[in-house]
């Protein structure tokens, strides 16, 4: 009778927080997501496939170029809310706050499947409402959330098709695997992930395994060779990347450093002594929790689904290192791009841990360390969560924030003629703000291969010569900090020979020397 009780109730508890994490985003973002440069390509292609041309961005002021260097699916579905009537940004808005309750909700039906403890599964899935990480994900126009929300579903159907083999689990873990495809390239770590999985811990004999592995990559997999095959035809390159050599640096390293050091103690703004005393407590509880483990030797074996979530970590990492090596220099290691390593590896530690405390190896002691140590990172979560949500709903984030639509540059560009060309260090800042399409400012070395761009002089001069012969004008921005690669303001006043028109307080807006 109890085990029936507890059955209706932590269901409708697990909905109840992840409903909460949906409201909660709702609540705190009246200025809509947060728009980076990346969401500025979203919202433009999705702009571009209601227009009828495809996935496509603005180049060179008002001719549409068509996208490889991003996968389809988000735009499409933002397209998809823009035909059905809704603005883009609130369709965007929407969708993450349903991403973010239906991860939370992934996050605790997994480890439910893993443990069979509903207490787990809400330690877990409450744990994830108020990660910083997760948090972040949600709060900006990114494809994270969707990628993170097809990887968890591929990954569920996957461990259950491992431990009960059948054609049902097999294909919809195929379809979740070819959609995280498709929101990001990253999914390809997943596809490693199922084929390794089937191929190795199967219980199904050679002959069956190999069938369930084909049928498996041809699902997950012909969605993106389409797509691949679409890229050469429309801009003679699989994904617009180049291969180049260029390893981790130290920046890098210390990015990643910083970021594991957050995931592990998330305590920005508290005293030095109070941190200390918190470490202090969570290395004591990660002790006895490591030395419990070591005991509960003879314990149940992983479950395929431990299995599967190392195994993604594993690709997942080795993935994103491999790019940053061979394909993009400027992949930074941050909370974004680490995120789905951070949601596997919680989902993986409630597993791991509900497994020990199940087994009975571990005494009051242990399970008591378990509570501490969950306790600590909850509460500094959620300190962490409650600054972030009032940021969002003071201000909002990156190009929606008020800064940037309060902005004296953008009214000038938003109340100039639409004929008069305009150059600038933040085209996608204009065009996601105002959908007016600007020109980028050459570059002075590729940020993604690191290598001197060797025509930049001649499209400096392509350049000043426009500006002179349409009275154009050159808006630079001086909030747009992490362009490196761009030429200052002032290097471009002395080689085109430009004025300073107007100054604001965010930028200054120049001309042609001599042009009225």
């Amino acid at each position: 009778m109890e085990a029936q009780r507890k059955g209706r109730i932590f269901p409708v508890l697990l909905a109840f927080v992840s409903l909460t994490a949906s409201v909660v985003l709702l609540v705190t973002t009246p200025w809509g997501l947060g728009l980076s440069p990346d969401s500025a390509v979203y919202v433009g292609a999705a702009r571009s496939l209601m227009g009828g041309q495809g996935m496509a961005m603005p180049a060179d002021g008002g001719r549409f170029a068509p996208i490889a260097h991003y996968p389809p699916l988000f735009p499409t579905l933002l397209a998809a809310a823009g035909l059905a009537g809704a603005d883009l940004a609130e369709g965007a808005r929407w969708l993450n706050a349903l991403l973010f309750g239906g991860n939370v909700t992934l996050a605790g039906v997994l480890v439910h499947a893993c443990t069979r403890s509903w207490w787990f599964s809400l330690a877990s899935a409450s744990l994830m409402a108020v990660s910083s990480p997760v948090i972040r994900i949600h709060s900006w126009l990114w494809t994270e959330p969707l990628f993170v929300f097809f990887a968890l579903t591929g990954i569920f159907f996957l461990a259950g098709h491992l431990e009960r083999p059948s054609a049902t689990s097999l294909c919809l873990a195929a379809w979740a695997t070819a959609m995280a495809f498709l929101a990001r390239y990253a999914g390809l770590a997943l596809v490693a992930t199922g084929a390794v999985g089937l191929l190795l811990q199967s219980k199904q004999g050679w002959r069956d395994r190999s069938k369930a592995t084909t049928l498996f990559l041809a699902i997950a997999c012909l969605p993106m060779i389409l797509w691949l095959i679409r890229n050469m035809a429309a801009v003679g390159s699989a994904t617009n990347r180049v291969l180049t050599f260029h390893p981790p640096t130290v920046e890098h390293l210390k990015s990643a450093a910083d970021t594991l050091s957050t995931w592990c103690l998330p305590a920005g703004g508290f005293p030095e002594v109070a941190l200390l005393a918190l470490g202090t407590v969570l290395g004591l509880c990660l002790a006895r929790l490591v030395g419990a483990a070591r005991r509960a030797v003879d314990a149940r074996p992983l479950s395929s689904l431990s299995c599967v979530l190392s195994a993604f970590i594993l690709s997942y990492v080795s993935l994103i290192l491999a790019s940053l090596t061979f394909l993009d220099a400027q992949i930074p290691l941050n909370d974004r791009i680490l995120s789905p390593a951070y949601i596997g590896g919680l989902i993986l530690a409630s597993c791991l841990w509900g497994r020990l405390a199940g087994s009975g190896r571990i005494g009051r002691t242990g399970r008591g360390a378990g509570m501490v140590l969950w306790a600590v990172l909850f509460v500094l979560h959620s300190h962490n969560a409650v600054s972030w949500f009032g940021r969002l709903y003071d201000g909002g984030l990156g190009y929606s924030s008020i800064a940037w639509r309060d902005s004296g540059l953008v009214r000038y560009v938003n109340a100039s003629d639409d004929r008069t060309p305009i150059f600038t260090n933040a085209p996608d800042a204009i065009y996601a703000l105002m959908g007016r399409p600007a020109y980028m400012i050459p570059r002075k070395m590729d940020p993604s291969t690191k290598t001197l761009n060797g025509r930049y002089l001649q499209e400096l001069e392509r350049m000043g010569r426009r500006l002179k012969e349409e009275r154009g004008r050159l808006v630079y921005f001086d909030q747009v900090h992490w362009r490196w690669y761009l030429p200052s303001a002032q290097e471009l006043a002395e080689e085109l020979g430009l004025d300073a028109v107007i100054r604001f307080s965010d930028g200054v807006v120049y001309q042609p020397r001599g042009v009225p």
